[in-house]
């Protein structure tokens, strides 16, 4: 038994957390010898953040009066998707074969397209 868990910024796609998840699940089970891996649980564990833009306020003057505009500044939602996931891991003939995930091919798949940082910097 595994707990994988993925975190994401503001900027990251759910899709790719969920990418990420399965492609470590994959690893994990191909570094411990195995062929396969069961999801047995999972949560989400996504955080929702709020960001606030300034307000702008504005004066003109006309003549001997002054006209002054407020316009407030806005609130906005940043969601930060995460996932955490219980993995169990095995060989086909030793986990029950439905839902079972074959570990090469989730990593043949999704290796790929998943970014990872430059090990010399």
């Amino acid at each position: 038994m595994y707990r994988i868990s993925a975190r994401g910024n503001g900027y990251t796609d759910p899709t790719t957390v969920q990418d990420y998840v399965l492609l470590k699940a994959a690893e994990t089970t191909l570094q411990s010898g195995h062929t396969h891996f069961v999801i047995v649980g999972g949560q989400d564990a996504s955080r929702q953040e709020f960001g606030q833009t300034p307000g702008m306020m504005q004066t003109n003057i006309i003549g001997n009066t002054a006209y002054t505009t407020y316009t407030p500044g806005s609130t906005y939602q940043i969601v930060k998707p995460g996932q955490d996931v219980l993995i169990k891991v095995g060989n086909l003939t030793g986990l029950n074969n439905i839902g079972a995930f074959d570990a090469k091919q989730v990593f043949d798949a999704i290796n790929p397209r998943v970014v990872r940082p430059d090990p010399k910097s």
